[in-house]
């Protein structure tokens, strides 16, 4: 006896939320059909192969209403064919208005805790942890530099409100802990004394640099070569003017960095000049920086330009003394010829008018 069997698909398949409460009231009940068999379809596996006409048998539609209703759903970007789809053989992949909407507006962060985050918000979240990855490296440094892993919260908010104070550049203020703890008077920073005076010191660096207008540590480090070598620079100019043991005064740092600077001269005519200065004993700032001035003004740049320069100088005092003496001998001589002359005369004068005569061509 044959027995009957039963040909049931007892198979279930999901409809999205967002579709029902967002998308379905818009839908013809055409397009509903055909987007409910698709779905069952691809559920079944069965989203290949598809023909316009297997559609229309399926859901006892014409093949135009089909396509028409296939075209909405592409539109709306529920179904999307693939390469080499055509009528006689279609191809579709299903997309899921969730994933969409995921994709279109939030990005993945399974790393860092939830699934999703706004797409918006991903440069603040990443600033956020790049600031807080920092945070721990300065504060790592900050232990190493104290030599303990013990910091007292105070201390840690004084770091921090230093690292808000210079527009968090994180890189300055390392620099200015590794600074502050090769300094040999920090030597013992195991008491909250010591800490306070760890910060104090680290402080003013740091502060110090960032009214400079520094922003990273070779900026930093180049004005330590250069104020190394100012310094210098400096020495041998009070050592040439003999003051090798005294402290430079304000003024006279002043009157080298204007040299230097504003005038553009090289220490080495400086120096050249100074030594000219000192054989004429005229140490004085006063005498000096008018020379400075003039080398400036008439462009002597070089040691060879300011020994013409000299030489010049000294011919041309040569020659206006020479011109004083040679016009002095002139008028000595003008006046002699006139005293002889008048004793050459045979004048019916008495003595007082002829002094009086005299008197009257001076």
């Amino acid at each position: 006896m044959k027995k009957n069997t039963l040909n049931y698909d007892f198979g279930t398949f999901q409809i999205e939320h967002l579709f029902v409460s967002g998308l379905m009231p818009s839908l013809s009940g055409e397009d509903l059909k055909v987007y409910l068999y698709m779905n069952y379809l691809y559920s079944a596996g069965q989203f290949s192969n598809i023909t316009a006409k297997m559609l229309s048998n399926e859901l006892h539609m014409d093949v135009e209403t089909v396509l028409q209703s296939l075209g909405v759903l592409e539109q709306l970007k529920l179904i999307i064919p693939q390469p080499g789809s055509t009528a006689d053989n279609m191809s579709y992949k299903f997309t899921s208005l969730r994933q969409r909407i995921l994709s279109s507006n939030y990005v993945e962060r399974s790393s860092l805790g939830d699934e999703y985050i706004r797409k918006d918000q991903v440069d603040q979240l990443v600033q956020r942890r790049i600031e807080e990855d920092r945070n721990k490296k300065l504060l790592a440094t900050f232990r190493r530099g104290l030599n303990s892993n013990e910091v007292p919260v105070s201390a840690m908010n004084d770091l921090f409100e230093i690292l808000a104070d210079v527009d968090n550049n994180h890189e300055l203020v390392e620099h200015a802990i590794k600074v502050t703890a090769s300094h040999s008077n920090f030597a013992n920073k195991n008491n909250i004394k010591q800490i306070r005076s760890f910060l104090g010191y680290m402080k003013k660096c740091v502060y110090n640099w960032h009214e400079k207008g520094f922003t990273s540590v070779s900026d930093v480090v180049s004005f330590s070569q250069n104020f190394s070598s100012r310094n210098a620079i400096y020495y041998s100019f009070k050592t040439a003017l003999g003051k090798k043991n005294e402290s430079l005064a304000p003024v006279e740092t002043a009157s080298f960095d204007r040299w230097l600077d504003d005038y553009g001269l090289s220490s080495e005519l400086i120096l050249h000049v100074l030594g000219d200065m000192v054989l004429q004993d005229r140490k004085n700032l006063n005498y000096i920086n008018p020379v400075m001035q003039r080398l400036h003004a008439e462009g002597i740049r070089s040691i060879e330009d300011y020994q013409q320069d000299k030489a010049k100088h000294k011919e041309d005092r040569q020659q206006t003394i020479k011109n004083r003496i040679d016009q002095a001998s002139k008028q000595y001589k003008s006046k002699l010829d006139e005293y002889r002359n008048i004793q050459n005369h045979d004048y019916d004068l008495s003595l007082d008018e002829i002094n009086d005569i005299t008197k009257s061509r001076k």
